[in-house]
């Protein structure tokens, strides 16, 4: 309850929105049919979840599944835009 799904292709333009705008994400996690298929977390790769090279990696990995996963992430805002 209370968290978003995305196809694979609108996820991927999450990323690209997440890169864009310099924020990050603390990890990644598919499901498949209502159920969890697996998580990646940034610390899986590197020790910040901005850098973006990190999640385009673990997304293409989850993709190369072919399993047509639903995908939910934890996002990182840094301090200088909360209100």
């Amino acid at each position: 309850k209370g968290i978003l799904y995305f196809s694979e292709i609108d996820f991927e333009e999450v990323l690209n929105r997440i890169k864009k705008y310099s924020l990050g994400i603390y990890g990644i996690e598919p499901w498949k049919n209502g159920e969890y298929f697996d998580v990646l977390g940034y610390e899986d790769f590197t020790n910040d979840p901005t850098d973006s090279t990190w999640y385009f990696k673990a997304f293409e990995s989850f993709k190369e599944t072919q399993q047509n996963l639903q995908h939910a992430a934890t996002y990182y805002f840094p301090k200088s835009i909360w209100p």
